[in-house]
């Protein structure tokens, strides 16, 4: 999942919730890991490829539901049970697994 949906969180939110670590320390993991990985492919990408405007645009529209989806999240947070933080995180991934699913059927039905 870390390379085909560029995600690189949900392997590892998945062996950290194996290893029963508490949420807030998930959590914060996650974010060093984002911030780090994303930050390395942008800069991997303007150095050896550059961005196209698309992408800088796509970007742009996509940076305020995320703010909002970070602030929602830290407010969240506090409130959601240890065993409700799991079965959602499971069930965010198995989304994004199943959406993979679905996007290389269509890939392989359209050709």
């Amino acid at each position: 999942m870390s390379t085909a949906l560029a995600m690189p969180g949900p392997p590892v939110m998945g062996y950290l919730s194996r290893l029963g670590l508490d949420k807030d320390v998930i959590r914060s993991t996650l974010a060093v890991l984002m911030v780090g990985s994303y930050a390395g492919m942008i800069g991997s990408h303007l150095i050896f490829q550059g961005i196209s405007d698309i992408a800088i645009g796509q970007a742009a529209a996509l940076a305020l539901p995320t703010f909002i989806g970070l602030v929602a999240g830290h407010i969240l947070a506090p409130r959601i049970s240890k065993r409700m933080f799991h079965v959602l995180s499971l069930i965010l991934m198995s989304g994004a697994l199943l959406s993979l699913g679905i996007a290389i059927g269509l890939m392989v039905t359209a050709s």
